[in-house]
């Protein structure tokens, strides 16, 4: 909106470079900073703010050496007002630092810069200590570059990290200068938590020599903002308090994965359509039935011997289980290794299960989608009936319906999903006609010889006006019943039937 005048316009544009450079779009802030002192002479007296970020913004963009010069001259040209000398200490200071025989002359400017605080102008000088702090990294005097870390955890305290965060990253670099100042533990957590891309590689390689309160700090700022990279960086670092946040971000890493039981056993990765965990070895893939129908339950080891090893003597049966525990750890991680890798399988000396977090079964998300519905508005609470749905795909453990163990657990889950599902296919306010025809139809895929399930599937096509797919549903079911299962229909069906046909 300044466009039509100059001088504002510039300013302006000082002011959108900054927050450029805050986040580190060095490119973007030079071009506008280029643009704005295109026109010294409409500047003004304030003219070397601007130039002043120009020269900090090439320094950091590492910009050509001729660039930098013309930017120097233009911060150095008159007229200069000594009311912003504060603000453009820190630029000569890089002008100063850049010369051949610098040796520490650029921090002579922190003279400006501390009279600037003594006048009020505490942000000033607390960035630019900072930042002529950065260039004293450089150097080898040590004072320096304590005084510079201190200066650093000072801004950090009183809030100004975010406006320069591309002159604290030059910290990164000399991050064990740090471990000389008082406060380095909770310092470096605080640079890691506001700065995880800038700091999460130096504070690792500083962990090892930590201790304390100061380690603890450290440790668990790392496992807050852990990446693939930082796992492999901590197994180079000893202790025990280390090993425990690897192996828990190991878990909270791992790769989901996704279980469907619904119409046969399957196992996928990154989602319910993702790439598939091919398993074939059938006791292998029955043990991963047994756990999914008893996931977010306990299922003793005891139990887990009774279905899958019913004849086998206790020490043999013990054996096989412990192996297929095994097998199955080995078909979800390649390269598993116990302590090492994700425990997708939780194997205790008393209990077995899956780990919920990490491995979602369909059966699983049907109850929790349905009880977060039961309790929602009646838009959300069809959006997430249907999210739910389309997770039914045939009878629970179809493929392993000649197991003996199988049969008891499949009369289970079909109990409870079809006491969770029937209700749905009811006429009223909770579902729409649509919902309560999908729910219909999924009883009827977890058992095609369910007649009141039939018949609720018949009567939603009804309403939705299908009146001769319901009629000829129920007719094909009463045929089926009659070829398959040798019975006659029941007086309600073909009541019903005559019902429809009207």
């Amino acid at each position: 909106r300044t466009t039509p005048w100059a001088r504002p316009k510039a300013y302006a544009m000082l002011g959108a470079a900054s927050v450029e450079m805050a986040d580190i779009r060095l490119g973007k802030a030079i071009d506008l900073l280029r643009e704005a002192t295109a026109n010294i002479e409409i500047l003004g007296v304030g003219k070397g703010e601007i130039f002043a970020r120009l020269v900090e913004a090439l320094f950091l963009d590492e910009g050509s050496a001729e660039d930098l010069k013309e930017a120097v001259l233009g911060l150095i040209s008159p007229p200069n007002d000594q009311r912003y000398a504060g603000d453009i200490a820190p630029a000569l200071a890089v002008a100063d630092h850049l010369t051949g025989d610098c040796n520490g002359r650029c921090q002579r400017r922190l003279t400006d810069v501390a009279e600037a605080g003594s006048t009020g102008a505490k942000l000033v000088a607390s960035i630019g200590r900072v930042k002529i702090g950065a260039l004293s990294l450089e150097h080898r005097a040590m004072r320096p570059k304590r005084m510079a870390w201190v200066a650093l955890s000072e801004a950090v305290a009183d809030g100004y990290a975010a406006l320069i965060r591309p002159w604290i990253r030059r910290y990164a670099r000399h991050a064990e200068i740090s471990l000389q100042i008082d406060g380095c533990g909770p310092l470096l957590a605080d640079l890691l938590d506001w700065d995880p891309d800038g700091w999460r590689t130096c504070v690792v390689q500083l962990l090892p020599q930590l201790t304390g309160h100061d380690r603890r700090l450290v440790l668990a700022a790392i496992a807050r903002h852990a990446n693939r990279s930082t796992l492999d960086a901590l197994r180079a670092v000893t202790g025990e308090d280390v090993a425990q946040v690897r192996r828990r971000m190991q878990h909270l890493q791992a790769t989901r994965l996704y279980l469907r039981t619904l119409g046969g056993i399957s196992l996928r990765r990154n989602g319910w359509d993702g790439p598939p965990i091919e398993i074939d070895k059938r006791r292998v893939k029955a043990l991963l039935a047994v756990l999914a129908a008893h996931a977010h339950t306990t299922l003793t080891r005891d139990r887990a011997l009774d279905l899958l090893w019913p004849e086998a003597d206790g020490d043999a049966a013990i054996n096989n289980l412990n192996q297929t525990v095994f097998q199955l750890r080995r078909y979800l991680d390649h390269s598993y290794r116990q302590g090492e890798s994700p425990e997708y399988v939780i194997s205790t000396s008393e209990h077995l299960k899956l780990a919920d977090d990490l491995i979602r079964s369909d059966v699983a998300e049907i109850r929790k989608v349905l009880d977060q519905a039961a309790t929602a508005t009646f838009v959300r609470r069809n959006e997430a009936a249907a999210k739910a749905l389309v997770l039914f795909r045939g009878e629970f453990l179809a493929d392993l319906r000649y197991e003996p163990w199988a049969s008891q657990l499949q009369l289970s889950v079909h109990n409870e999903l079809r006491s969770r599902l029937l209700p749905m296919t009811r006429p009223g306010g909770s579902y729409g006609v649509q919902i309560q025809t999908s729910a219909a139809t999924a009883l009827t895929e977890l058992d095609p010889f369910d007649e009141e399930a039939t018949i609720a599937l018949a009567e939603c096509l009804t309403r939705s006006g299908r009146r001769i797919a319901a009629r000829d549903l129920l007719v094909r079911y009463a045929d089926q019943v009659r070829s398959e299962l040798d019975e006659d229909p029941s007086s309600r069906l073909m009541a019903t039937v005559q019902r429809i046909r009207g």
